[in-house]
């Protein structure tokens, strides 16, 4: 089963994004992943299949984290989801996660992918 996991953090860099390294990492040792998205990424582990948003998502990161702000981190969301849904590939399992993954989710299923959200919580 192809899937395409979506996480709008920095994969394995602390705290929900070393859960969602984890994750992804259980998928691939499974063969599952065929595609990875994420606002970027602290490990190479995943180049092959990985698609980050670089530079400018650890700007936007950055300005959430320096700002402590609703608004910055709810453009950020947003963004890093119509960024994922305008280049996402068809699959038969689209794992999102948390606040990043409504307009992604609508077009996986659109194109017939089993939608998976996930709202993980560390503490």
């Amino acid at each position: 089963m192809s899937t395409c996991f979506s996480v709008g953090m920095r994969l394995a860099g602390g705290g929900g994004g070393d859960r969602a390294f984890q994750a992804a990492r259980g998928l691939r040792l499974g063969g599952y992943v065929q595609r990875l998205y994420a606002s970027s990424s602290a490990t190479d582990e995943f180049s092959d299949v990985l698609r980050s948003m670089g530079v400018f998502g650890r700007a936007m990161r950055y300005a959430v984290y320096r700002s402590h702000s609703a608004l910055a981190s709810h453009c950020h969301d947003v963004l890093f989801d119509r960024w994922v849904a305008a280049q996402l590939r068809p699959c038969a399992l689209f794992h999102g996660h948390m606040l990043h993954a409504l307009a992604s989710l609508r077009r996986a299923r659109r194109q017939g992918a089993i939608g998976l959200l996930d709202c993980g919580m560390s503490h």
